[in-house]
């Protein structure tokens, strides 16, 4: 088994919008209704509106065997995206993705990220030192979902580390 983390991009939509779909679809069936993942999925892949979701976003990829597994995004102070695909789910890649953005962000002297997680990543994202705050609904194809706005703090060391993680 080969691992690996590179940039991505534009050019990665595909493998993007396809991991994405699985995650929401499949990954978040005890979280969120049918009505809910499929308004966030949306009724079929959608390639051309991820080369768009990513513009100026700072994307990972993370492979296995040559083949996109999951990714992550930055955005200035915002964590934008983190999603693993369901089959590899549980393993550490979540972690993989994760840290090295954490790390960039701490580099670059931010002194604290926001994110916004869904009800099926906020352990994960507690599992990494993030503390919760309010919670909140987005509104997707008419539909509301709701999610939890989450800060890490960056002064100091390397962000939590308590097991391998999502």
């Amino acid at each position: 088994m080969s691992l690996v983390l590179r940039q991505g991009g534009a050019a990665d939509a595909p493998a993007l919008s396809r991991i994405f779909r699985a995650c929401i679809l499949r990954g978040t069936k005890h979280a969120y209704s049918a009505e809910q993942r499929l308004a966030w999925a949306g009724s079929r892949p959608d390639p051309a509106a991820w080369r768009q979701r990513v513009q100026g976003i700072d994307i990972r990829i993370l492979e296995k065997d040559g083949a996109a597994i999951g990714f992550a995004g930055m955005q200035d102070d915002c964590f934008d995206l983190l999603f693993v695909h369901p089959d590899h789910a549980g393993q550490g890649h979540a972690r993989r993705l994760h840290d090295p953005l954490v790390a960039e962000a701490r580099a670059r002297g931010i002194l604290r990220l926001t994110a916004h997680a869904s009800h099926v990543s906020r352990p994960v994202f507690a599992h990494f030192g993030w503390q919760a705050g309010e919670e909140a609904e987005a509104e997707r194809g008419g539909v509301l979902l709701g999610y939890t706005v989450m800060t890490l703090g960056l002064m100091g060391g390397s962000s939590a580390r308590a097991g391998s993680g999502g």
